[in-house]
Parts: C-alpha cells; structure tokens; sequence
C-alpha cells in the first residue's frame, strides 16, 4: 500500500532475462530467451521488454528439459531423480555440481568441480573425460534450446550467464552474430579445458 502501485515477484532467472531485455545485451530484441548456468539450470523469456511466465511461471525453464536417452547410454550414465520431482532432467547432469558426479561417476573420489577442472588442465585423464561427457551434454542441450526458440519461436536473441557459487563474478555471454571458427583441436592443437568456454573448446 505504501507504494501505490502493483508489485510483482519472479526468480533470480526471471527477472536476469528482464533486466538483459530492457537496457541489457537484448535490449530492443523483439524476444530474447535469458538463461543462466551455476548451481541450477534456468531462465526467462521476454516479448518486447515484457517477461513471459507461461501458464505456470515456469516459462525459459530449460534445465528441467530431459536428458536424451541416447545421449545417457552413450556415455552410460544413471537416470538421475530431480528436486522438481522428474527424473532425468538435464540440470542435475550440466548445473552445481554435475562435473563432480560425472567424475564420481567415472570412477574418481569425491572432488568438487574446481577440482576436477584443475586435473584436467593439468592432464589427469578421468578428469577430462569427466569434462568431455559434460561438454557434450551442455552442447547438446543448448543446441536444443536455441533450436527450439528459432524454429517455433523465432526468438533473435539468447543471452547465457554462468554462475559461480560463492563468487560474485558472474559472467553473461551473448551468443556470437559470427560464425564460430572451425575447431582448432582438429589440427592437433592442445585441447582447451575451461569450464565454460563460450566457444565450446572453439577458442583461441
């Protein structure tokens, strides 16, 4: 009452997509999809400027998409139960602490991820397959995404920002207008292991 005015409440992911959607990197976009990646996977869809809850205020909530079956039995992975109560989504494999299960899962002890990551630039082999199956997961999953806002939607922009726990170094990328350049690796050069290259092991 004091405020004399409507008052409305989203999620951190929500009102992320709202703020790039009115000032931010999709600003003027007719639609945008606002998706961040740290202890969970989500986000937010804006139509000009406006957010976009859905029937059920769970519009941009890409994270509780399900993994491929394809892509679990080619890497052997379990079916993995989900605090929404689903089973399977792809948050529980890509987001938090998805790179430590995965090591768990290939045999390695218990190490979180800024671990894992550090072994694998330091070569330790369990610790980058570990980052091979996330890699594949993650890429899998976004090329779905944008897949699915392009061709049903036509969204014109999707911004992605990787959230790190406990950091206050949150980085949002957009997506490139350039295509990316062809994959270095091919040639032979040694492979990049950064936990979130936007360029997916594409990069310089």
């Amino acid at each position: 009452h004091r405020l004399q005015r409507p008052l409305q409440f989203g999620n951190d992911m929500q009102c992320f997509a709202l703020s790039e959607a009115n000032g931010g990197a999709a600003d003027g976009q007719p639609s945008m999809l606002g998706a961040i990646l740290g202890p969970g996977a989500g986000g937010g869809y804006c139509v000009h400027g406006r957010l976009v809850s859905g029937y059920n205020g769970i519009a941009g909530e890409w994270g509780h998409w399900s993994v491929p079956a394809h892509l679990l039995e080619r890497h052997g992975l379990p079916l993995l139960d989900c605090g929404c109560g689903l089973r399977g989504c792809v948050e529980r494999y890509i987001a938090g602490g998805g790179v430590a299960m995965l090591h768990r899962h290939l045999g390695g002890d218990p190490a979180d991820a800024s671990i894992v990551i550090e072994r694998a630039h330091q070569g330790d082999a369990l610790a980058m397959r570990a980052l091979q199956i996330h890699l594949d997961l993650l890429g899998h999953t976004l090329a779905a995404v944008v897949l699915a806002l392009v061709s049903f939607l036509g969204t014109t922009a999707f911004i992605l920002m990787f959230r790190r726990r406990g950091r206050g170094d949150d980085e949002a990328v957009t997506a490139p207008a350039e295509p990316m350049r062809s994959d270095p690796h091919a040639a032979g050069e040694k492979p990049c292991w950064k936990p979130f290259c936007p360029y997916w092991r594409r990069c310089c």
